[in-house]
């Protein structure tokens, strides 16, 4: 008697120990991925930050150039009423016809950077982008109550025989201790449903 029920107390504690260590390191590479989700979403924002900027200064310069060249056309232009103006009329429409063509160097409207593009709602639509990367499952196994014929999958998802099909391991060769929870007398598990209004029904 004393010694089945030293025998129950040890599996208890090497089925805790290797649960702890299967959860832990589930945890961490679940943690692993959404950090991995954040980098790219950051990474991609920032690009596109520094995308606009370029694009924006680039228009800039483009201003600040035609600006210069339009200052050199005036400047011409003075020359030009000072000098003979049958040799130089062919030369003086030509430069006219430039300075028409330039854009108006003024700031329009949308030059700065949309900083409210950005940082508008920001945690928002970071959460959104990842939520679409990530699959939700509403129901999940329970380990405590699996039937020692079977096995779950490490993301609780998914039960099966080991003795018929290959396992993806979750607790494979750990003896599962015993506990009032777990069903002994059928291969059952009972999940977690995550419905919070509705009916719903499985076959």
């Amino acid at each position: 008697m004393i010694q089945n029920a030293t025998y129950e107390y040890d599996c208890m504690a090497m089925h805790m120990q290797h649960e702890t260590m299967l959860v832990e390191k589930n945890i961490k590479e679940d943690f692993k991925k959404l950090h991995q989700l954040l980098n790219e979403e950051e990474k991609a924002m920032l690009g596109e930050l520094k995308q606009e900027k370029d694009e924006k200064l680039q228009r800039m310069k483009d201003k600040k150039t035609n600006k210069s060249l339009s200052n050199t056309i005036r400047d011409l232009e003075r020359e030009l009423d000072c000098a003979d103006i049958r040799l130089l009329q062919n030369f003086k429409y030509i430069l006219k016809r430039a300075k028409h063509t330039l854009e108006d160097p003024m700031m329009a409207a949308g030059e700065l950077i949309n900083s409210a593009k950005y940082l508008g709602n920001l945690k928002f639509s970071v959460w959104r982008n990842i939520r679409i990367s990530i699959s939700y499952i509403p129901v999940i196994l329970d380990p405590n109550m699996v039937n020692y014929e079977l096995e779950l999958s490490k993301d609780l998802s998914h039960v099966w025989n080991p003795n018929e099909i290959a396992a993806d391991e979750y607790l494979a060769g750990v003896p599962l201790p015993k506990n009032l929870e777990r069903f002994d007398c059928c291969p059952c598990v009972l999940g977690y449903v995550s419905y919070s209004t509705g009916t719903h029904t499985s076959c």
